[in-house]
Parts: structure tokens; sequence; C-alpha cells
């Protein structure tokens, strides 16, 4: 197998058979992110893994035989790297799950995974695939909306499936090349590769993506924000999704999120303080049953909200 130059090479031929699966789980983390393998066979296990970068995007080859590989919200909440994959099999069959979507793939068909959400690959056969990170940055000089364009099925018999499989092998052959002619052409190469990516992964469907984040975090606070000292990292694990992630979300919709927990909590304080059969039940109590822990706060907080205190409010409301 040709090997890309000023590649970063693991190998489990490296280490005792023994070894080798635990070898290839650090191996991965290490080219990839934080995940976790489960080889379908244990003994006589091979994998080999190579990377390298062609300007900001990194290329992965990987072959192995088959497993199972999951990313869950314990990894993402570990890992710093903020990027989208574009993966291709190239010998066996495999699947692909992430969030609400289920997809079948075959040699040759592309998917764009994101790594700030969780996901599962399963791999019955012998993995034969190269991956091509692409970072929210470099996307974001191409794509209006680049956290909400992933997961997305690209099938290799689609209008631009075979257009992107035949560009990411270019890419594989350049990676190829001695070092001093991959750098005169890095950003052509990249360069194709985003237009061909913009072809292939309209952002019509974006909207679809961003809602539906935005109700998952939406239903979970809704569960939660009566919790005091609840975070917004609490609700991005519960979510499964990336701390930055949850930001953009609120950012795209032009709010933010202590201000939409401290709404979520202040309206059901209201609730609250309307309801004649709580009209017994202290204030601070109130306060407290809404996720607020300190009575002060609570009342600050109200009355800036409501422009008079929860007591006012209450006996305005009976």
């Amino acid at each position: 197998m040709n090997t890309f130059s000023n590649a970063e090479v693991w190998d489990t031929t490296s280490v005792e058979p023994k070894q080798s699966v635990a070898y290839w789980v650090d191996a991965i983390c290490s080219a990839f992110l934080d995940m976790n393998a489960a080889p379908r066979q244990r003994d006589d296990f091979a994998g080999r893994v190579a990377r390298t970068r062609v300007g900001d995007i990194g290329l992965m080859q990987v072959t192995s035989v088959a497993q199972d590989v999951r990313r869950d919200a314990q990894h993402i909440a570990r890992s710093d790297t903020d990027s989208l994959y574009l993966i291709s099999q190239l010998s066996a069959p495999w699947a692909v799950s992430q969030g609400r979507e289920c997809y079948d793939l075959r040699p040759g068909d592309c998917v764009l995974i994101d790594s700030s959400r969780p996901y599962s690959f399963s791999c019955p056969g012998k993995i034969d695939n190269l991956s091509i990170e692409l970072p929210r940055p470099w996307l974001a000089r191409w794509f209006a909306r680049p956290d909400v364009i992933g997961p997305r099925l690209i099938a290799r018999d689609s209008q631009w499936g075979g257009v992107l499989g035949a560009t990411m092998e270019s890419l594989r052959e350049h990676a190829i090349q001695p070092s001093q002619t991959r750098i005169a052409h890095e950003t052509d190469v990249s360069s194709l590769l985003a237009a061909v990516l913009q072809l292939a992964v309209p952002e019509h469907a974006e909207k679809e993506t961003k809602d539906f984040r935005w109700e998952k975090i939406d239903a979970v606070l809704n569960q939660r924000f009566r919790e005091p000292g609840l975070t917004a990292s609490d609700i991005a694990e519960s979510v499964g999704i990336s701390l930055a992630t949850l930001h953009r979300v609120f950012a795209t919709r032009m709010q933010t999120f202590a201000d939409t927990l401290r709404q979520k909590r202040l309206a059901a304080a209201r609730e609250m303080l309307a309801n004649p059969r709580l009209d017994h039940v202290q204030v601070a109590e109130i306060g407290r049953r809404s996720g607020f822990a300190d009575a002060s706060h609570f009342s600050k907080q109200f009355a800036r909200d409501a422009g008079m205190s929860p007591r006012r409010w209450r006996a305005t409301s009976l």
C-alpha cells in the first residue's frame, strides 16, 4: 500500500500480538478523536493508520479487520477537536449512525460526520477507508453554516457522489507525493475538495439539522431547568454535543444559554406565584422550586424582569 509522505503511522505489527487491540484503540484516538473500538476478532488482530496533512485538512488512511466504533458524550466532553469528517470505505459495506440518521453504506459511498455529536460505525468486513478531517474554521470559508451540515450521506451514484469520491482519491494520491510537490499545490487541491463538497452537500437541508438540535436542547432544558447549579456543560453532555456546539446553536437563535435558563425559571416562578393553590407557599420556596438556590438572587432577577417584586406579582395576580 502506498503511504502518505511525511505521515505519522500506527501499525499493530509494531507491538506484541497480545497488546495489539489496546494499541489499536490508543492509535485511533491519537490519529482521530477520543472514541472506543471493539474488534470483532481479538485473535490475530491487525490494523494500520497513516495520518498526514494537506494544508489545513487532515488525511487518514485506515486498514483493519472488522470492528465496531463508538464515540459518545463522554468522549466528546474530553475532546477539544471541532471538525467534521468525510469518510469513504473502499472495499466493504458498513453502517453509520448519528442522531436520527442511520445509513447503510456501500463501497464508494461517502458520509460526512460531525465530531461534536455522538456516532457509531459498524464495520462487519475488512476496513479500508479514507477519512478527511475538515476543521470547522476551514469549512467556514466555504459554507455559511459549517456547524449544521452533518451528518450527510453522499451516495456514489448521486449527482455529485462520484465526483466527490474521485476528488477524495485525487487528494489521497496528492498526499503520497514528495513534500515539495505537495506544498506547491496544497491550496489548489483543498479548494477543489471544497468546491465539490459544496455541490455534493447543499446547505438547503441545514435548517432541519439545526432545528433538531434546538429541539433536543430545549427538551432537556425543560426537564432540568429547576436543578440549582445547572450548567451549559450539563446540558451539552445530556444532549450529546460539545459545549461549543451548544453555544453556537443558541447564537443562531440570537440567544444565550444563561438567559434562556433564567427565563424558563422565571416563567415557572410566575406560574406558581399566580396559582391560588400555592398561595401558602413562601416566595423563597417558589424561587427554590424554580431553580433559584438563593432567595435574594431570585427576588432581584424577578424584579428586573417583571418590574416588581415576587410578592407584589403574587398580590396582583391572585
